[in-house]
C-alpha cells in the first residue's frame, strides 16, 4: 500500500477532475426557464457532411444545471430524438428518449427530481436533436419557477477534466503533493476522498487495489483520535465507535471534566454489546487507586465493585467551574480479547471539594473474560456539567 504525506489538499485532485477546473468551453449551450411543466423547443445537434451546407455540432457529453424556486416536487430531463429529413429540411423524428446519466460519482439522475438546485452529468449519447422536458413542477403555494442552462461537449473527456489540455486529467502522481491557497502555499486538511469522509485524525492516505485514494494506516507508534465527546449537562458520555480490531491499546484523555453535583466521583463502566447496555453488576470490576496531596498520601480500592473509579473513590471531585474539573489520561489494554480481563492504568488530577489539589494513580480491570466493545464515562451522582473526553487508538 502506497502512503502519502499527511493532510494534503486532495480537494485539489478532485477539482482537477471537474469541468470547472479544466475550464473547457462548451461546444453547445442553451438556456431554459418556465413557470410550470412544459416541453422545451427542440435544439439542433446535427452532424452532416453535405458539402453545400455541412453541419457538425454533434455534442455527445452533456451536463445541465437548474434552480427551482418555491417547488415541492420537480421532474426534469434532457432528452434526444433522431433526425427526420424531408427534402432538405431537418426535424426531430417525434420520438424522444432520456439521455443516459454518467456512471461517475455524483452524476445525478435523468430525470432529476431534486426540488431545489441540482446538476446532472450525461454521457455518451448522440442525438441530432435535444430538448429539456420539465415533466413536473409542483409549487409549494402559488407559482413555482425553474430556470437553468444546458452545456454540451463534442469530446466525452471534457466532462472529466481532459478537455483543453489534450489529456485525460491526472493519471499519476509521485512524491509529495502540496496544494492550498496563498503565497507561500498554505496546506489544508483532507475533508473527503472517493465520496467518503476521512477522519480529521487520519495522519496518512493510501491507495487501494483499484488505485483509489483511501485513508491509510497511521504510522506505527502514533496515536489516532477515534472518538470524542463533550459534556453539556450530560447524563453520561457513551463511546460506542472507538473500540475496533484496528487497535489493541487505547488512551482515554480527560480534559476538565466537571460534575454537575458537588463532591462526587468520575467513573467508567464497560459494555459487551456495543453500548446497548452497560455492565453495572457488583463484582465485575476491580480498581486500585493511589492518591497524593500536599500533606500526604493514601490509597483506596475495591475488588468487587460495579464500576471503575477514575477519581480516588472518596467523592471529592468539586463542581466549581473555576477549579477546572478532572483532567488526565488512562490506558485500556486489549479490550476485544475476551480471553483475559480488560485492564487499565492511568493518572489524573483535580481539586478536591473544600481543599487543595489532588493527584491520582488509577489501575484495575474488568474481571469478566468477555470482549469489551464500548464504555461510558459518568459521575457517581448527577450529570456531567462540562468537559471533553477523547479516545485515541495506538497504531501498531
Amino acid at each position: 500500500m502506497r502512503t502519502f504525506k499527511p493532510f494534503l489538499l486532495f480537494a485539489f485532485l478532485l477539482a482537477a477532475c471537474s469541468p470547472a477546473f479544466s475550464q473547457t468551453p462548451p461546444d453547445c449551450t442553451f438556456t431554459f426557464t418556465a413557470p410550470g411543466p412544459v416541453t422545451g423547443s427542440p435544439v439542433s445537434n446535427l452532424y452532416t457532411n453535405v458539402s453545400s451546407n455541412p453541419i457538425k455540432t454533434a455534442c455527445t457529453a452533456w451536463t445541465y444545471k437548474y434552480s427551482a424556486d418555491n417547488a415541492s416536487a420537480v421532474s426534469i430531463q434532457l432528452e434526444g430524438a433522431a433526425d427526420a429529413l424531408t427534402g432538405s429540411t431537418h426535424a426531430p423524428s417525434g420520438s424522444y428518449s432520456a439521455l443516459t446519466a454518467s456512471t461517475a460519482t455524483g452524476s445525478g439522475t435523468n430525470p432529476s427530481t431534486v426540488a431545489t438546485n441540482a446538476g446532472v452529468v450525461l454521457c455518451c449519447d448522440f442525438y441530432p436533436w435535444v430538448r429539456i422536458n420539465i415533466i413536473t413542477l409542483t409549487p409549494v403555494s402559488g407559482t413555482a419557477h425553474i430556470s437553468g442552462t444546458v452545456y454540451g461537449y463534442k469530446t466525452n473527456s471534457a466532462l472529466n477534466g481532459g478537455g483543453g489540455g489534450g489529456g485525460g486529467g491526472i493519471t499519476c502522481l509521485s512524491g509529495d503533493v502540496t496544494a492550498g491557497t496563498g503565497s507561500p502555499c498554505t496546506n489544508s486538511t483532507v475533508t473527503g476522498v472517493n465520496g467518503a469522509a476521512v477522519p480529521k485524525s487520519q495522519t496518512s492516505l493510501a491507495t487501494n487495489s483499484a488505485g483509489q485514494i483511501i485513508a491509510g494506516a497511521a504510522s506505527t507508534g502514533s496515536f489516532v483520535l477515534v472518538e470524542e465527546h463533550t459534556a453539556s449537562s450530560s447524563a453520561e458520555l457513551d463511546f460506542t465507535a472507538s473500540i475496533t480490531s484496528a487497535y489493541d491499546t487505547y488512551v482515554v484523555e480527560f480534559v476538565q471534566v466537571s460534575p454537575a453535583n458537588n463532591a462526587v466521583d468520575i467513573i467508567l463502566q464497560y459494555s459487551t454489546n456495543g453500548g446497548s447496555t452497560y455492565d453495572t453488576t457488583s463484582g465485575h470490576y476491580e480498581w486500585l487507586n493511589f492518591r497524593w496531596y500536599s500533606s500526604g498520601n493514601t490509597q483506596s480500592g475495591n475488588g468487587a465493585d460495579s464500576k471503575i473509579m477514575i477519581s480516588d473513590g472518596n467523592n471529592q471531585v468539586t463542581n466549581s467551574a473555576s477549579d477546572g474539573g478532572l483532567s488526565g489520561r488512562m490506558e485500556i489494554y486489549n479490550p476485544l480479547s475476551g480471553a483475559a480481563a480488560t485492564r487499565h492504568a492511568g493518572q489524573n488530577t483535580y481539586k478536591v471539594n473544600g481543599g487543595g489539589g489532588l493527584g491520582v494513580t488509577c489501575a484495575g480491570d474488568y474481571t469478566q473474560t468477555t470482549a469489551v466493545n464500548a464504555f461510558r464515562i459518568l459521575a457517581s451522582s448527577g450529570n456531567l456539567a462540562s468537559g471533553t473526553v477523547r479516545v485515541y487508538g495506538l497504531a501498531h
